[in-house]
């Protein structure tokens, strides 16, 4: 996944807001919780028995674990974080609709955006989808 400016400065703010709301004290959590985030592999878990404690481990070197709980602002950060860290979902589909014509229906993004092309044809259908796997492919995208 690529990260911009903005995924850095969004990291920069989980880390701050966790060091000032008390929560990050140690210098070794900083780093473990920038690498994590780096990593994308920062889990909030939450205990059964506590009912809203939740926390998140992070691994500081090969044995050790560091466990810290997150404010409610950390907790909204970090999971605004795991929006941007999911991988943006691009399907691409051809559907006849109820009078005959053929629909070449888009969606992708994290947030079900969607583009339907309709067509009066199917073979047009066909071409269009054609050249928009020819097209995604070029930039790299591969079907699976």
């Amino acid at each position: 996944m690529q990260r911009g400016h903005r995924g850095e400065a969004l990291a920069s703010l989980i880390v701050l807001s966790a060091i000032l709301n008390g929560a990050l004290l140690r210098s070794e959590g900083w780093v473990a919780l920038w690498s994590a985030l780096a990593r994308g592999r920062v889990e909030v878990k939450r205990s059964p028995v506590l009912g809203d404690a939740v926390w998140v481990d992070l691994p500081i070197g090969e044995k050790e674990e560091f466990r810290f709980y997150p404010d409610v602002v950390t907790l909204s950060l970090l999971a605004r974080w795991r929006l941007c860290s999911l991988p943006p979902c691009r399907t691409v589909s051809l559907h006849r609709d109820l009078f005959g014509r053929t629909s070449l229906i888009r969606e992708w993004g994290r947030i079900g955006q969607m583009l339907i092309e309709t067509h009066e044809e199917e073979g047009a259908a066909k071409e269009a989808l054609s050249a928009l796997e020819h097209a995604k492919e070029k930039r790299g995208y591969r079907a699976s």
